[in-house]
């Protein structure tokens, strides 16, 4: 199913996600980088970062739908 998650208010959002069956959070550990600071804003998504999600995502089952 094709969804995304997006903060539409003012306020730092919290989310916590849960994976059935477990696994898919080694598809997060082999694509991203770790984050060392808790109040640090995410760096913006760079050319190598789309092709290493795009790339490692059907390991995992993953498919990305990019915008037209």
């Amino acid at each position: 199913m094709v969804h995304a998650f997006r903060n539409d208010g003012p306020e730092t959002l919290r989310l916590i996600l849960t994976f059935v069956p477990a696994g898919v959070e080694q598809f997060f550990e082999e694509v991203l980088e770790p984050v060392t600071e808790r109040n640090v804003v995410p760096p913006p998504p760079t050319q190598k970062l789309v092709e290493r999600l795009l790339g490692t995502g059907p390991k995992y089952g993953i498919t990305f739908v990019l915008p037209e």
